[in-house]
Order: C-alpha cells, then sequence, then structure tokens
C-alpha cells in the first residue's frame, strides 16, 4: 500500500457479451445504442473534448446485472479515440441508465479539448459546471461553490454545510474529491483525478444511496464491544508438528489494547446503501504493530467490523502477513467497501467499491491507485 499507481496504460478488460438468441441480440444492440450516445455525449459536453479531431470508435459494449450491486443493469462501454497527435482510450460505466464513473486513459500524445483550461482547477470548474447541465443535479451547486473556495494548486480541504472538498497535489496527479460529511462520517459523492495519463471521473452517489447517518456509538464503547466479541471467537490456521502440518481453530488472542485503532467508516448494510461503522483494529501480542506474528497462518491482528448506530458486529476477519485469512470466519457477508479504513488491504476502493463494483478496467486501477497513495 506505499506505492502509487503513476501510470494506467494497457489494463483495458472489459467483457463482451455474446447473444445466445436473435431476440437477445435485438436487445443488446439497441441498449448498446443508447450507451453509445450518453457516452459520446459525455466526452463532448462535459470533459469538452474536441471531438472534430478524434476518430470515436466504440470498441466492446457489455451489460450485466450483478448481484452485488441488488441486480441493477450494469453498461459498460469503451471507446477508442484517435487523432493525428493524440490516441486514448475511454471506458464508461452506466448503472441504470446513469453515469457513474468514466475513465479517459491517454496512449499517445495528450487529450485534445475544444476549450483549453490554463490549469486543472479551471478543468475542474469547468467539467462540474458542465455534469450539473448533463444530469440536472441541483445539489452540484454546493460542489461547485467549493471549488470557488479553493486554490487548486496545494493540499487543502474546504466546507459547505455537510459538503467536504479534498484537493490533493503531487507529482503524479491532482484530484478533487468531494464527501458528504455526517457525523464525522464522510460518504463519497464526486471525485475527479487528473494525471499525465488521463482523466479519472465518478459520481458514486449516482448509484449509491446514504442510509442512516446516526453515530451511537463512541470509539472507547466499539472498541470495548469488540473486545468482548474476539473473547469467543476463533479462526482456522495450519500449525506444523513434527514436520506434519494441521489445521486447527485459533482462539483465545491476547491483544495489545493501547496499539487498538478505530476508525469510523462506511459499509452496506443492504445493497447499494452506506452506512457508518468502526473499524477496529486489534493487535495480537505486540509490542509496536506488525513486529510479531505469533499467530498460525502469519495472524498479527483481529480486524472487527460494528455498526455505529446499533452497536452490532457484523464481520470479524484475522489480519495476517500478505492480507486476510482466507477462510476466516465471518460473522455476515457484508459487501466489502471500507473505504476509511488505513490498514485492511483495499477492498472497493472504494471507491472504491470504491473505490467500488462500478468501476471497470482502468477506471478500477486508477481508483484504486489513488486511494493507496492518500493511505
Amino acid at each position: 500500500m506505499r506505492k502509487f499507481v503513476t501510470k494506467v496504460r494497457g489494463l483495458l478488460i472489459l467483457a463482451a457479451i455474446l447473444a445466445l438468441l436473435l431476440s437477445q441480440t435485438s436487445t443488446v444492440q439497441s441498449a448498446s445504442s443508447t450507451a453509445q450516445d450518453r457516452a459520446l455525449t459525455f466526452i463532448t459536453d462535459v470533459f469538452e473534448l474536441d471531438m472534430t479531431k478524434y476518430n470515436a470508435k466504440m470498441a466492446t459494449y457489455s451489460v450485466d446485472y450483478p448481484s452485488e450491486l441488488g441486480g441493477i443493469q450494469q453498461e459498460h462501454v469503451k471507446y477508442d479515440l484517435q487523432a493525428s497527435e493524440s490516441t486514448a482510450t475511454a471506458f464508461f460505466s452506466f448503472n441504470n441508465g446513469t453515469l457513474t464513473a468514466c475513465s479517459i486513459s491517454v496512449m499517445t500524445g495528450s487529450l485534445l479539448y475544444a476549450q483549453p483550461s490554463a490549469n486543472t482547477l479551471d478543468r475542474a470548474r469547468g467539467i462540474l459546471d458542465k455534469y450539473q447541465t448533463y444530469t440536472g443535479k441541483s445539489d452540484l451547486k454546493e460542489m461547485i461553490d467549493l471549488l470557488k473556495m479553493v486554490e487548486g494548486n496545494k493540499n487543502e480541504t474546504k466546507t459547505l454545510g455537510n459538503i467536504k472538498l479534498e484537493v490533493i497535489n503531487d507529482a503524479y496527479h491532482t484530484s478533487f474529491d468531494w464527501k458528504y460529511t455526517f457525523n464525522g462520517v464522510d460518504y463519497n459523492a464526486v471525485c475527479i483525478i487528473f494525471q499525465d495519463s488521463g482523466i479519472f471521473f465518478s459520481d458514486y452517489l449516482s448509484l449509491y444511496k446514504i442510509g442512516k447517518t446516526d453515530v451511537n456509538i463512541s470509539k472507547d464503547q466499539a472498541i470495548d464491544i469488540a473486545m468482548k466479541y474476539v473473547e469467543t471467537f476463533s479462526y482456522t490456521g495450519v500449525v506444523s508438528s513434527g514436520g506434519k502440518e494441521a489445521i486447527v481453530e485459533i482462539s483465545g488472542f491476547n491483544i495489545t489494547k493501547e496499539l487498538t485503532k478505530a476508525n469510523l467508516a462506511t459499509n452496506f448494510r443492504e445493497p447499494l446503501t452506506f452506512y457508518p461503522c468502526w473499524n477496529i483494529e486489534l493487535y495480537l501480542d505486540q509490542k509496536q504493530p506488525y513486529a510479531n506474528y505469533t499467530y498460525p497462518s502469519g495472524v498479527y491482528a483481529l480486524y472487527v467490523r460494528i455498526w455505529a448506530d446499533s452497536g452490532e458486529v457484523f464481520s470479524c476477519t484475522p489480519l495476517a502477513v500478505g492480507g486476510l485469512i482466507p477462510d476466516g470466519e465471518s460473522v455476515s457477508s457484508p459487501s466489502p467497501q471500507d473505504e476509511n479504513n488505513t490498514a485492511q488491504p483495499l477492498d472497493a476502493s472504494m471507491l472504491a467499491a470504491i473505490a467500488v463494483a462500478v468501476i471497470i478496467g482502468a477506471v478500477i486501477m486508477t481508483a484504486v491507485a489513488y486511494k493507496k497513495r492518500r493511505k
């Protein structure tokens, strides 16, 4: 989680859906045409690429109904953009007909805009302003107002009501990340990332919604709940004895309480709806984090997730060298979208979920790299 992926080139993975019946083929072609129009409109009207210079060819189109998204229709579109001085690939994800993510990866040259901008701040303002026109969303006005409060060339955070804008600048990228904040919990909203290798855009709340935002459990209460829970928790591990390996149940953990970490985050309680939760990391038999791996299968901590409104434990997983224990016990099977967790290997990304099940191909790669950098 230490390295930031600086370029996103070549990871262009999209599933091609083949029709088995004539009726199915007709339906897919019709849907493809609609998605094609929406994608081209976004490139032209929101990103403001100069499409008089590009030859745009739709490379692939697919549609599925992922169970983790509640079975809604998800369309993926890939466009190849070619000009004499620039080539790029554009990925789109539409859910129930609404755009949730777009990533444009530059292959050669640089992106050609109809209206050049002096800097990324002006470009971000233009994108968000055009996106408001594209969607008709009234809540984007406050996000646009927040852009007027930042300089755009340094790391800064501004808030306006329940909306927060985080600007991150480094040698590799400039990002503008809008979040809704309730009771100290951040819920991802809109994100724009500029890199030499392209642009990433996502609108999480076009797909996801926010459930109850109550935080009734304090940090100390959450830690106490987690400590009590692991008293009866066990996981399956591998131990060696006499040159042979055996699978056993591991329990009776010694927790180093002073190293315990607790962070407010979000997770899915039902499909597509975020609720606040506590992510608790309980380190085992250690004087400092990651110092010893005294438990079988390289386990060094237990990762407990608790709903922040009710105090109910909904997941407990061993953290091990190299990641999670594959057969670790879990209370339930929540969709793994712990966007604010700093020690757990990124499940989303979130965005994300997430970075997020909506992000496809290079979109996934860009979002994951961005969040890893920030952590």
